[in-house]
């Protein structure tokens, strides 16, 4: 792309992540890659709100069974889903967003857990009602995780077959980091 363009003299993202910029070929071109930390901020922490929600309730699935042939009266006990209230949140990443997303557990008085490259101080950790865990503690503790972490070589395929497994059974995984933070294969 950057072949294609001789006269470019800037690559900006909106977004923080510049992982799929490929910032050698700019910086051998004396192009800069700006990006625009906290723009997107609140909208990822309310998408994960979101998707925990929706995966906790089962709403998509509830949707599409009142929508097809199959719905012919109601039942009050059909997807009732995961209570959040009181439930354990796992956060991997305890930056801007991920202290935003454990904010808001509060509201559901959700148990908070969170790893990260650096602890946070101690006064963030107790305005947050956050406790600070290794990887497989938050694994084996949480009720839902959501990955909020950058994507890193650290961060690669953070969440692995093994991972899964070391997880509850029912527990939700919420991706709305970088998609190859998770192994899919």
């Amino acid at each position: 792309l950057l072949e294609r363009f001789p006269k470019l003299r800037v690559v900006s993202n909106y977004g923080v992540g510049v992982d799929h910029i490929d910032r050698a070929a700019c910086r051998a071109r004396g192009i800069p890659v700006g990006n625009t930390p906290n723009v997107l901020s609140d909208a990822t922490c309310d998408m994960a709100w979101t998707l925990l929600m929706a995966c906790a309730r089962r709403v998509v699935e509830g949707d599409a069974l009142a929508r097809s042939p199959a719905w012919t009266s109601y039942e009050n006990m059909v997807l009732l889903g995961k209570d959040v209230t009181g439930a354990t949140l796992g956060i991997v990443g305890m930056g801007r967003i991920g202290a935003e997303v454990a904010n808001r557990a509060k509201g559901f008085r959700m148990q908070v857990l969170y790893c990260n490259r650096t602890r946070r101080p101690a006064e963030d950790e107790a305005a947050l009602d956050a406790r600070y865990v290794d990887k497989a503690t938050l694994l084996a503790q949480s009720d839902f995780i959501v990955l909020l972490c950058p994507m890193t070589p650290e961060t690669k395929h953070f969440i692995d077959a093994a991972a899964l497994a070391a997880m509850k059974r029912d527990a939700v995984l919420v991706n709305v980091a970088r998609g190859g933070v998770v192994d899919t294969d």
